[in-house]
Formats: structure tokens, sequence, C-alpha cells
């Protein structure tokens, strides 16, 4: 991907050239030391040898740069739960968490998922597989971690799920039927057509600020 930075566009477009480096940079399948991925607004413009004269100039110094990572499975709903259920067998941490978390709604699953992808986001994380099965309510809760995916800027994969493996609380309050499932790609679209489909990473990320 490499060019001659001179026929990166005119002086206007280069006045907003970012050139990201550090003292490793992977490229071209391998890691290189000191090469600049060179951003023009948020596309990669070029992974060159020497910074555009009129780039700034971001230096990581002794880190690696390199593609994100994907989360394909979490709960994005359990970081509600951090150090609340510790030093506990399988069984028992299951127990808890789900009697913790059957009541959660809309505002609990939003939370959770904007801590949760926040943090993902901030250690290099920019698509997540979200294994979900707060669904009792309705649709409400998975369109509260759509939401948070979407003003947070990272892609998500929505695994709306259902639990049935048992009939006892608080398992009963997972159940949803297959009908209000059924409703949820019309209602989600509804929540998306305001907002670009197109996920940004805020540049704070980026930078690692």
């Amino acid at each position: 991907m490499s060019i001659d930075p001179g026929t990166m566009g005119t002086a206007e477009r280069a006045s907003r050239l970012i050139a990201y480096t550090a003292s490793e940079v992977f490229a071209e399948g391998a890691f290189a030391g000191r090469k600049y991925i060179v951003v023009d607004g948020e596309v990669i413009a070029a992974i060159v040898d020497v910074a555009p004269p009129s780039a700034s100039v971001v230096d990581f110094r002794e880190a690696a740069i390199y593609p994100s990572a994907v989360n394909t499975h979490t709960h994005s709903f359990q970081s509600l739960l951090r150090g609340c259920v510790d030093g506990i067998d399988l069984g028992q941490w299951l127990e808890r968490v789900y009697a913790s978390s059957a009541d959660y709604g809309p505002e609990e699953c939003y939370l959770g998922a904007a801590l949760s992808f926040g943090e993902m986001l901030r250690s290099g994380t920019t698509a997540v597989a979200d294994f979900f099965y707060l669904n009792a309510r309705g649709n409400e809760n998975v369109h509260a971690v759509i939401r948070a995916a979407t003003d947070i800027g990272i892609r998500l994969v929505m695994g709306r799920a259902g639990l049935d493996a048992e009939v006892e609380a608080p398992w009963r309050r997972f159940r949803r039927s297959s009908s209000g499932s059924a409703r949820l790609p019309g209602t989600t679209k509804a929540i998306l057509s305001s907002k670009s489909a197109r996920h940004r990473i805020p540049s704070t990320v980026l930078r690692g600020r």
C-alpha cells in the first residue's frame, strides 16, 4: 500500500493528514519498524517509510500498531456484575448471574453494553458478537444494546438468543415467544434509520488518549 507522499492531494487535503507510527507497525503481512500509517479523515491513505511533510505525526514510541481484533463471544450486560460474583464455582456463578440480571431493563442493558464496548475499543477490538438472552421483556433490551453500539462506534453482531433448558426461576424470565422474536428485524431497522450504518472509531480511541 506504499505510495509517494507527494501524490496525496492538495495542500488543503494534506493539512488533514495524520501519520501514526510506533516502534513496530504491521503492514503487508508482517511487522516492520518505523512505518507510518497515513490517515486522511477516516481513511488509511498510505503506509509509507517517511511521513508526508505536511502531516501531523502521532508517535506511540515503544508500541505496536496492528489490525484490530474481533470479539466473537461476549455478554455485554455482565460488565455490570464485575466483582459481584467472584470466587465461586461455575454452577453457583450461573445461578447468581441469572438471578442478578433477570430483571435488567433497557437502561441497565444500555449502560452495561456501553461500558463493555468502550473497553473493547480502548484495547483494540472494533467488532463484537453479543450473545444476548435478556429478552423476556420483548425487544427493548436488544434495542438498547444496538443503540449503545451505534453511539460508541463499534461494529456489532447482535446474537439475540433464548434459554429454555430450565423452567424454574430465574430461567423462565429469559423466555420469549417466537412471535416476539419475529418482530425484531423491522423494529431494529427503525432504530438505525436515522443513524449512519458506518460505525466510526472515535479519534480519542485511535490516538490512545
